[in-house]
């Protein structure tokens, strides 16, 4: 029975190590990789400074960053830990007096918030939330959505049509134009109901009412 006990009380304590792990925080070490990841993928920064001989630092570590809502807000961050004792550069440039202290940081590494000592996972959570909520970084990476490319209209300037079957018009730099005329050094060679084509020098350009 003694034996049965001992196994099961060995099984519920790996259960609760695993529990731990599954939500733990995806940690960072490098602060300057975090910078251009959160530039790249258009996220906050979320940096905490500790030591080893912190014991508050463990405590936020055990209650705080392992909470399932904490670890859930977390992955809206890039996540980065900064050991005091061997960071005093970072210590300095963030003016670190106290463990824990949890910065956090645009993609520019400008410091937007912070969190002094310990502080419960409901209020912490309630911290995360409200930044990005504040807070919305355009990402920069491969992922980033493209802006829409404009054609190079250069010095013509369409401002109204005045389309028929027969003799479809155009105003462009304030003169009215049909298809063969030249405006600009451009040849008119289509008129629709909302757009105007011409020729310059072997080019086609599109002009659009907006």
């Amino acid at each position: 029975m003694r034996a049965a006990f001992k196994v099961f009380i060995f099984l519920l304590a790996g259960l609760m190590m695993f529990s731990q792990v599954a939500v733990a925080i995806n940690w960072g070490r490098n602060l300057d990789s975090a910078l251009r990841k959160a530039a790249a993928e258009g996220k906050l920064v979320m940096v905490d400074f500790y030591t080893e001989w912190c014991g508050w630092c463990k405590v936020m570590e055990k209650n705080t960053f392992s909470n399932s809502e904490v670890n859930s807000l977390a992955s809206k961050f890039v996540c980065v830990k900064v050991d005091g004792d061997r960071s005093r550069d970072l210590v300095r440039k963030y003016n670190i007096k106290g463990y824990p202290t949890t910065i956090f940081l645009n993609e520019k590494g400008m410091a937007i918030e912070r969190v002094t000592g310990y502080l419960p996972p409901d209020q912490f959570a309630d911290k995360m939330k409200a930044l990005l909520s504040r807070h919305k970084v355009a990402p920069s990476g491969k992922d980033a959505p493209k802006a829409e490319k404009k054609a190079d209209t250069g010095d013509l300037a369409l401002t109204g049509i005045f389309h028929s079957a027969d003799s479809p018009k155009a105003v462009i730099n304030n003169t009215i134009v049909g298809i063969g005329d030249e405006v600009s050094g451009a040849k008119v060679i289509r008129i629709t109901e909302t757009e105007v084509t011409l020729s310059r020098d072997g080019k086609e350009i599109k002009l659009r009412m907006e």
